[in-house]
């Protein structure tokens, strides 16, 4: 009979020795695979052979529908293996896979020792498709023929080995992936080496005791459970009924709590809201003082000077600067560098700076900067300003800047 019977057999019948059969049939290929992964350890071995068989028969009913249990014996032992010593397992595994990697980058063409791959092979087989690692399991592990393989695969003979080739060649690229290069010849070599051992006599006998009578009391405890029902049914209603009564009391309270927690926490939203107001006011207020401190100094720098007005010599020339950015001398509008010429003329015409130029400035203040400070520089000692733009104090130019 092929697994699927017996598995079916096991969970319908409850057939013993249908499980004993199993436990027979792949007990080699698990202990084998333990044995490795828990570095060539027999008792642990043993322990994750016992507990990857309990898990078969807690898992019975799920699994019956596989042709083979090959497959999930093998990943299902890697994963338990991997539980008992996961933290200095992997660290060996690592060292091993990068050993390797070392031998492959300071030699490219070395060909790994199979014996060598071995670390790493069981962790690249789970990394299989289901298909794929039955495959492999039953070409390798249990040394079948293609022909057995592709009846217990309901395969043909070819199929069989199309479908072992290929999962071959999805190892080694898995392989590769991880930086160990080997071809599918030194795969099926290191594979070879990793058949199932012969597993210590007796071992399949403990552990069918163990499982089975575990079953054994899973399934009386069960019944007396059921005999038991009626009167647990009429206790646990009494009880539920008080549970449900009890429930419902604190949930109220639970619900009164949050509300009353939820009008506590918009309370506060609304004052943190009203402390940024405030804050934000404060600092206007500060800003307004700082301002008020500030302005008795600046009416004293932009106070115009008390010069006797008989001094000033008559407006020699008129300047104007429109908002477009334009000059007029005048009424004559000029270019920048035909404005400074005519600077440079006055300067010449009024050698000692007794002249006075009115500067009236409808553009923006960088513009009307400007202008004050080439005419300064032409020499002109006497310039009077008429302006709409705002004056920035930080500039302090000295010069004073009127609405007329």
């Amino acid at each position: 009979m092929d697994d699927h019977e017996l598995l079916r057999r096991y969970v319908e019948d409850h057939a013993e020795e249908a499980f004993t059969e199993l436990v027979r049939r792949h007990l080699g290929l698990v202990y084998s695979t333990a044995l490795r992964r828990v570095g060539g350890d027999a008792h642990l071995a043993e322990d994750v052979a016992q507990q990857v068989f309990s898990d078969l028969a807690r898992k019975a009913a799920v699994l019956r529908s596989r042709a083979t249990l090959t497959g999930w014996l093998h990943v299902s032992t890697h994963v338990a293996s991997a539980a008992v010593v996961r933290g200095e397992q992997r660290r060996k595994t690592r060292e091993t896979a990068a050993h390797i990697m070392q031998t492959l980058l300071h030699d490219p063409g070395a060909t790994p020792d199979p014996r060598d791959l071995r670390a790493v092979l069981d962790e690249a087989i789970v990394g299989l498709r289901d298909d794929e690692r039955e495959a492999i399991a039953l070409r390798f592990f249990e040394q079948r023929s293609f022909a057995e393989i592709g009846a217990t695969l309901r395969l043909n003979e070819d199929a069989a080995r199309k479908r072992v080739d290929r999962a071959l060649e999805k190892l080694r690229l898995l392989l590769e992936r991880r930086g160990v290069a080997s071809t599918t010849a030194l795969l099926s070599s290191a594979l070879g080496d990793l058949a199932s051992v012969i597993a210590p006599p007796g071992l399949a006998t403990k552990i069918v005791g163990s499982v089975l009578g575990h079953a054994a009391a899973a399934t009386a405890s069960a019944g007396l459970a059921t005999m038991l029902a009626p009167a647990a049914a009429i206790v646990g209603l009494a009880l539920g009924g008080w549970a449900v009564l009890h429930q419902h009391r604190t949930n109220e309270a639970l619900a009164t709590e949050v509300a009353r927690l939820g009008a506590e926490e918009r309370a506060i939203d609304q004052l943190r809201a009203g402390n940024r107001r405030l804050a934000q006011s404060l600092h206007e207020a500060d800003d307004l003082r700082r301002a008020a401190a500030d302005l008795p100094a600046l009416r004293e720098k932009s106070r115009p000077a008390v010069a006797d007005s008989a001094q000033y010599a008559p407006v020699r020339a008129t300047v104007t600067l429109q908002p477009a950015g334009t000059l007029s001398w005048g009424k004559e509008p000029v270019t920048l560098r035909e404005f400074i010429e005519r600077l440079r003329d006055l300067e010449r015409t009024a050698p000692d700076g007794n002249a006075k130029v009115g500067i009236r400035g409808l553009g923006e203040f960088s513009a009307l900067a400007y202008v004050i400070g080439e005419t300064r520089k032409s020499g002109v000692k006497h310039v009077v300003v008429e302006s709409n733009a705002v004056i920035d104090p930080k500039l302090g130019h000295g010069l004073w800047f009127g609405r007329r």
